[in-house]
């Protein structure tokens, strides 16, 4: 969370303010999306964060997956538990690939 306090303050610095929130949920979306570029070896599907869900589209802008937190939001989670957090995103996705739930 200190990165994240960092994260906010240089933004404010730079004049661009932004919360705690904002920048937890870019990071972790970014994560999902960074796990899913490296599991399917390219940029094949897009992931979205809103609130307690976590959207996987296609190319083709259809939506073929989704996951989710227990939490209220993932940056709540995030907040509870930072590092929990990030693995459930990875073994999520992961589980989904592995099922074929999300395929090429």
């Amino acid at each position: 969370m200190d990165q994240v306090a960092s994260m906010v303050q240089a933004a404010a610095a730079a004049g661009h303010p932004t919360t705690a929130t904002d920048v937890i949920n870019k990071g972790l979306q970014q994560s999902a999306q960074d796990y899913m570029d490296e599991a399917t070896e390219g940029s094949y599907f897009s992931a979205h964060l809103s609130g307690n869900q976590i959207t996987i589209d296609d190319m083709n802008g259809k939506q073929v997956a989704t996951i989710r937190t227990p939490a209220a939001s993932y940056a709540e989670a995030f907040k509870a538990n930072p590092r929990q957090t990030l693995t459930n995103i990875d073994n999520d996705l992961r589980h989904l690939i592995d099922t074929r739930q999300i395929a090429l």
